[in-house]
């Protein structure tokens, strides 16, 4: 039993989740005033893998990450992300390809 179906025995909504994966570079540091503990990655890379894990599909990658990672991946097709200039060709799991609201 997953841990879905058992909630759906239960009468509860699925858990649902998203993970976005891309490569580039990023800074890290503590934006604002230095009383504050709490730290932020921004960058183009940041702003693109936000954007990818909100596409609908529970694991995407980017064309980027997909040039280096090692097993099958089933393309999404090419999107327009907000705020990034270009096209964005991406990418799931096969196993998730099925499930895509997007494909």
């Amino acid at each position: 039993d997953s841990l879905n179906e058992r909630r759906a025995d239960a009468g509860q909504p699925p858990i649902g989740f998203g993970i976005g994966l891309h490569i580039g570079d990023v800074t890290y540091g503590n934006i604002g005033v230095p009383q504050r503990l709490e730290f932020t990655v921004i960058g183009a890379a940041a702003n693109e893998a936000a954007r990818i894990e909100g596409f609908g599909t529970p694991i995407v990658v980017s064309a980027e990450f997909a040039r280096f990672f090692p097993g099958e991946l089933a393309s999404l097709g090419r999107v327009r992300l907000s705020g990034v200039d270009a096209d964005q060709e991406l990418f799931t799991l096969p196993d998730f390809k099925a499930s895509s609201r997007h494909a």
